[in-house]
């Protein structure tokens, strides 16, 4: 009896395996059709993962933000260069004391204004930086008008001697405040991701300094050291006061000065 029950299972079971197989051939059969009877040249869309987005960083103002020793949080959108500069000063790199201004429009005895990248003031200096964001190989020299930017595909681009610029920036700035020029240094700051070929990162006058923002704080804290110091801290602050309103011009201003360097750059001033 239990010979029996032992056959008639091992049947059911071999029933099974024999109908599973059955089923399964069918079902490849089916699909075998079913992929024949496509179009030529289509194609069986993949899933794609969408790419992982990160949790949104902290941005450069929200970084500054936290930092109150500087003074004013600059909030003009300026080039990546600008931004990289700033943040050598902001992150305190530099030594001693100071204050950071971006973008002071410089009232000129012509009644017209000059742009000033920066300004950091400081115990030792003044500091007025211009900041040159440029990318390629970089020739020029101190007494040259124009510069050179050249790239490895041939392409030459000409742009003012910063050199000559930042001087001009400079002595506006002195007149503007009523102090000695011995007070100020002319900083040239280029990016990077230029290659200053023939304007080496030496001293072309006892006040001028050209650098790239990877050497900034290191050149800055040199000149820093052979200072005795100018202003106190409190002499800084109000300089600070006296140079923010020029951070702050109005749209006309802005558009006036713009339209002035376009007509000097076509050559009808």
């Amino acid at each position: 009896m239990n010979e029996q029950i032992i056959n008639i299972i091992m049947g059911v079971l071999g029933f099974g395996f024999a109908l599973a197989c059955f089923l399964g051939f069918i079902i490849g059969i089916v699909f075998l059709i079913i992929e024949l009877s496509k179009p030529s040249g289509t194609t069986t869309t993949q899933y794609k993962p969408k790419p992982y987005v990160s949790p949104r960083q902290p941005s450069f103002e929200d970084e500054l933000k936290k930092q109150s020793t500087f003074g004013t949080v600059p909030t003009h959108k300026g080039s990546n260069g600008e931004r990289l500069t700033a943040n050598v000063f902001y992150s305190g790199h530099v030594n001693g004391y100071g204050k950071l201004l971006q973008n002071l429009y410089v009232p000129m005895q012509s009644k017209n204004f000059t742009e000033i990248d920066m300004v950091y003031i400081h115990n030792s200096f003044i500091f007025v930086i211009e900041v040159k964001d440029y990318s390629g190989w970089i020739f020029g020299t101190e007494s040259n008008t124009y510069w050179t930017q050249t790239f490895k595909s041939g392409q030459k681009f000409k742009l003012y001697n910063p050199v000559k610029q930042n001087n001009i920036h400079r002595n506006a700035l002195a007149n503007y405040l009523k102090l000695s020029h011995i007070n100020f240094f002319s900083v040239i700051v280029f990016g990077d991701d230029c290659v200053l070929k023939s304007v080496p990162s030496v001293f072309y006058s006892p006040a001028t300094i050209i650098t790239q923002i990877r050497s900034l704080a290191y050149e800055l804290n040199k000149i820093i050291g052979n200072s005795d110091g100018t202003f106190t801290n409190e002499r800084i602050d109000q300089i600070h006061n006296k140079l923010l309103p020029l951070t702050n011009i109005n749209d006309e201003t802005r558009r006036l000065h713009v339209e002035r360097l376009e007509r000097k750059k076509a050559g009808h001033l």
